[in-house]
Parts: C-alpha cells; sequence; structure tokens
C-alpha cells in the first residue's frame, strides 16, 4: 500500500479504507450476481447528426440477468436521496449508452456509491 498511499497523497487508513469498501462493494455485486465488473469502462454514441456522447462508467456489473450501472461519488453528502436526483442526468445518459451497447441484456438498475459514506443507492426504476 506504500505505493499507492506515496502516489494519492492519502493516509495509508484511508487507502485501507477504501480498499476494505472496495472489496465489500465487489463482494456484494457477487452475491447480486455479477459476476464480472468493468472498470473505467469508456463508451461512446455517435448520432446520426454527428453528435458525439462520451461518458467513463466507473463500474458496470454484468450478470446472466442482466447489467447494473454503479457510479462512485465522494465528497461530503448530507441526504443522498436529494443528490441522487442531482445526478439523475448524468445516470440516464449513461443507461442510454449502455442499452445501446448491450442491447441484449436488461439494465438492472443504476447505482451511486457514496464513497465518503460507505453506502450505496440503488435505483432499479429507471422509467
Amino acid at each position: 500500500m506504500g505505493t499507492l498511499t506515496r502516489a494519492s497523497g492519502l493516509e495509508p487508513d484511508k487507502v485501507a479504507l477504501l480498499r476494505d469498501q472496495a472489496i465489500g462493494l465487489a463482494g456484494w455485486l457477487r452475491g447480486q450476481g455479477y459476476e464480472q465488473l468493468h472498470l473505467e469502462l469508456p463508451m461512446q454514441e455517435v448520432a446520426s447528426s454527428g453528435a458525439e456522447v462520451n461518458a467513463i462508467i466507473d463500474c458496470l456489473a454484468e450478470g446472466p440477468n442482466g447489467v447494473l450501472i454503479v457510479d462512485h461519488k465522494t465528497g461530503p453528502v448530507v441526504d443522498t436521496t436529494a443528490r441522487f436526483g442531482n445526478y439523475w442526468p448524468q445516470l440516464e445518459a449513461y443507461a442510454a449508452l449502455v442499452r445501446t451497447a448491450f442491447p441484449n441484456k436488461k439494465l438492472c438498475g443504476v447505482a451511486i456509491n457514496w464513497v465518503d459514506l460507505g453506502v450505496l443507492s440503488l435505483s432499479e426504476s429507471l422509467s
């Protein structure tokens, strides 16, 4: 962890906490049936007009029953529900890209991993 601590400027205990959160999130996703995690997944769609939509999805969890988008957010959060709503346009854009790129997979939901809180907010409603 020394190299990561030096590269990030984070204290060793913060790096350990983030590692433990990542391990916990990956374990939870596996428990939900998402066997494959695509991390920092670049996505692009070019419309017939030539307009481009580009994104990097933090985590796309994939399993036999579909995919789940997980976006990581850092910083202080008081009300995760209200803050989730603030990010909804971004998450909807990600959902549209994923539906195009994975037409044979059901989009099961979108989630935000509130890193500083160690909490995941999940929305299975994509309408």
